[in-house]
């Protein structure tokens, strides 16, 4: 069976548990049209995606209440209440030392759970301060709300980054550059992990770095990349300035990916150098000394007149 209800100028509804069957599962939605103090007319917008829960088996109030004196200074009061409802409702013991004065609520709480009982025993105890055989203590049990204050410039969590990618520059350095979720204030800053790996090795390769500027680019240097390797990453941000505004990180955006070329190392090259230039030396060297005892010989075969004897013979 449905039931409507209308409601003005609000965004939320309480339904008390008199008015619901336990052990049910209900669904709700809600469609709105402007109100009459607005000065505009029209007519319902369409219906709300639809809403469900289910109401515990039993209803959710605590049962056997009961308290014992222990003769000096405390009354210990228990009481249980059904275990599947713990976690969403909280409890508390109400008491009056007399009928004249103030309500105090009893702390702290005490759990209890037996096994094989649907119920969780809680208990708290109450000092007495007034032991005479006349006073009397009112209490019960009821259910509280907690109350947290929320404190939105601490509490800012920002979209990861969009569209993160890494090209390479013409010194052969690598630039990484992406797109900041933008806040409604601008002097609102933000700060970004980043944390790459290569492919297929997550767990041995993965490094982690730390940017505080808010604005891309920055740059990987050498040092941080090997060549002719295929790299993963990801990103994520969260407020940075001013130091008042804070909240955690945001998701991680999608993966992005880049190759780096094959490139000889800066750290490679100083050592290499020398050593090919002392091998040009050595192979100079070498190539100068052959000649040299090449065109000994080539001179030592060359045909020479003055030693030959018909015209030593000759001029003897």
């Amino acid at each position: 069976k449905a039931a409507s209800l209308s409601l003005s100028n609000t965004t939320h509804c309480h339904l008390s548990h008199e008015g619901l069957v336990p052990g049910s599962t209900y669904v709700a939605r809600v469609r709105a049209r402007p109100g009459q103090t607005s000065g505009f007319s029209g007519q319902y917008s369409e219906w709300s995606m639809e809403a469900s829960w289910e109401t515990p088996e039993g209803g959710i109030q605590p049962r056997n209440l009961r308290c014992l004196f222990n003769g000096v200074d405390r009354l210990t009061c228990s009481w249980e209440v059904k275990k599947e409802i713990i976690t969403s409702v909280l409890f508390g013991l109400f008491f009056r030392a007399t009928s004249a004065s103030a309500e105090e609520e009893c702390s702290p709480v005490h759990e209890k759970t037996l096994p094989r009982d649907p119920y969780v025993v809680q208990s708290c105890e109450i000092t007495v301060t007034n032991t005479s055989s006349q006073s009397q203590y009112h209490v019960a049990v009821r259910t509280k709300t907690e109350e947290k204050l929320i404190e939105a410039y601490r509490n800012i969590k920002v979209l990861p980054p969009a569209n993160v990618s890494v090209t390479m520059r013409e010194n052969q350095e690598y630039e990484l550059r992406w797109i900041k979720h933008t806040l409604r204030y601008s002097f609102i800053k933000q700060r970004y992990e980043v944390q790459y790996w290569k492919h297929n090795q997550e767990e041995k390769t993965l490094q982690r770095i730390n940017i505080s500027n808010d604005e891309p680019p920055f740059i990987f240097t050498l040092q941080m990349l090997e060549s002719s390797t295929q790299y993963r990453g990801r990103m994520r941000a969260r407020v940075n300035t001013p130091p008042d505004y804070k909240g955690p990180w945001s998701e991680w955006s999608e993966e992005f990916t880049w190759e780096t070329e094959n490139v000889l190392s800066p750290v490679v090259l100083p050592v290499v150098l020398p050593a090919i230039i002392i091998a040009l030396l050595i192979i100079a060297h070498c190539s100068y000394k052959y000649f040299l005892r090449k065109k000994k010989s080539w001179e030592e075969n060359i045909p020479n007149p003055s030693k030959s004897l018909l015209i030593q013979s000759y001029l003897g």
